[in-house]
């Protein structure tokens, strides 16, 4: 069996004079000095290095496939992230409020109290 670079040398290189010359009709396998047999096996090589890269090509094309999948699972999860991290803001911004405001309402009860005790303070004496 030819190992790998053997084969794409003798497509590269003997499979395109043999495909040419002979199925266009021009000269017979003896013409060439080769056998029917050797013709064939080029031929049959030719097929199954195109079905090789068809298998090849449809890998890649589901792995592109499947990356593309999960840029748009991440991009999706991003923008989720986004939007939460957006009302997370939202919420702090509105405590912030909402604690400067209880500690103003305890100043003014502070100073009630105070007052109140003054008051008592002045009605005991």
């Amino acid at each position: 069996m030819p190992s790998l670079q053997d084969e794409m040398y003798m497509e590269q290189h003997l499979g395109f004079v043999f495909r040419r010359v002979f199925l266009l009709g021009m000269l017979s396998p003896q013409h060439l000095g080769f056998s029917t047999n050797v013709i064939v096996f080029f031929i049959v090589m030719q097929i199954s290095n195109e079905e090789v890269k068809h298998v090849e090509i449809s890998k890649l094309q589901k792995m592109v496939e499947a990356l593309n999948l999960e840029l748009d699972e991440a991009k999706l999860a991003t923008i989720n992230e986004s939007n939460r991290n957006a009302v997370l803001q939202n919420q702090l911004q509105l405590s912030v409020k909402e604690k400067s405001s209880l500690e103003r309402e305890l100043v003014a009860m502070d100073e009630v109290r105070k007052e109140n005790a003054q008051l008592k303070v002045l009605h005991v004496k």
